[in-house]
């Protein structure tokens, strides 16, 4: 009788482990999948139109049942099927194609035009072409099938030879048939100086009934790009710090300046933008230009800040940013610079400056001043 307890016990107790399934870990998806083969009208009518209902095929008897692990979609035989397996208790279908044809959209910004090659890449010339059931004619000369339907998105196209038939959809991308050729045409023409000449007049007058009269001979604002380097001492600045600077200016000509140029200094802070001319610089050499200044308590730490050099017109020439913060420096652990020649002329100057090699353990280059410029 105690035996009989026992057992009796322990097979309640198996039965309840075994009820105590996590829902988290409990598999959601099939063990199999069943893949069926269709003809290729089927698949063109499943593209199409989508699948109404798949329960006649659970009468059929399917083409193979692999594991879901060993599924290999490569070493299915050439022609179309519908997979089918379960995924969160739910019935899922999937179209694949299998195809030996590959089809090559070729877009001349006209008509698009298909080219069907192998999985070698080599052409071929006896396939046959439909584009949402219109035959494409052949170019021999191109070796493509040219579409005629003149915005093809979202277009059906079927490639057939003997034996593979490939069923794929055509779909555009970034508007690349909003341009005809006649646009292209007439954009290259305005590009074009002479294109410019003879368009100005209309164009103007467009410019100024589309805009107000405030804007109509407002200039545009030039960027004027950098020509040239500015150095400064340290990686990092903290109120009380010496800023040593070195920079090398020319003008768009590659020609070094030898005018003064007046030196800003600008930032933002507390939502306001701040510019001080700080001085007024003569060149030391040709090109060149030397200043160093002492960082007041008055400008804050963790900020970033521009300096500018900018010409008689106050435009801006050159600028460069450095930060200040409460830091502790990392030392120097090597520093050399590689020369071929002692002097250098002219635009020669600028490539010499990154043959500087110099490693912080900040990574950070340093303050370079034996550089002589002829």
């Amino acid at each position: 009788m105690r035996k009989l307890l026992l057992l009796s016990a322990a097979f309640c107790m198996a039965l309840y482990s075994f009820s105590q399934v996590d829902l988290k870990t409990i598999r959601k998806q099939s063990w199999q999948v069943f893949i069926y083969k269709i003809p290729v009208d089927t698949a063109e009518k499943y593209i199409r139109k989508g699948v109404s209902s798949s329960d006649h095929y659970l009468n059929e008897t399917p083409f193979a049942v692999v594991p879901k692990t060993r599924l290999d979609y490569d070493s299915l035989p050439i022609g179309n099927y519908l997979i089918f397996s379960v995924i969160d208790n739910e019935l899922k279908m999937e179209y694949y194609c299998q195809t030996n044809l590959w089809v090559m959209p070729v877009n001349n910004q006209h008509r698009v035009q298909l080219e069907v090659k192998d999985v070698n890449g080599e052409y071929y010339d006896n396939a046959t072409v439909w584009v949402n059931g219109r035959k494409m004619d052949y170019n021999a000369k191109a070796k493509t099938w040219q579409v005629k339907n003149r915005f093809p998105d979202e277009a059906l196209i079927k490639a057939g030879v003997e034996g593979d038939t490939m069923l794929a959809v055509l779909t555009a991308k970034d508007d690349l048939y909003d341009n005809s050729v006649s646009k292209q045409r007439w954009q290259k023409f305005r590009s074009a100086k002479l294109g410019r000449i003879i368009t100005w007049p209309y164009y103007t007058v467009k410019r100024m009934i589309e805009r107000p009269a405030s804007e109509w001979f407002r200039k545009k604002r030039r960027y004027i790009p950098q020509r040239g380097y500015v150095l400064f001492n340290k990686p990092l600045y903290k109120p009380g710090d010496t800023l040593k600077l070195k920079g090398y200016l020319v003008n768009n000509h590659w020609r070094q300046y030898k005018k003064p140029l007046s030196l800003h200094l600008n930032y933002y802070v507390n939502g306001s933008y701040i510019n001080k001319k700080l001085t007024t610089l003569r060149p030391v050499s040709a090109g060149a230009f030397v200043y160093d200044f002492v960082l007041g308590d008055s400008l804050e730490s963790d900020l970033t800040y521009t300096l500018e050099f900018h010409n008689k017109k106050n435009k801006k020439v050159l600028w460069k940013n450095f930060r200040m913060e409460d830091y502790l420096l990392d030392e120097v652990t090597s520093y050399t610079i590689r020369s071929q020649k002692e002097n250098y002329y002219s635009k020669k100057l600028l490539p010499l400056l990154s043959t500087v090699i110099t490693k912080f353990r900040s990574g950070l280059p340093p303050f370079i001043t034996n550089l002589k410029s002829m």
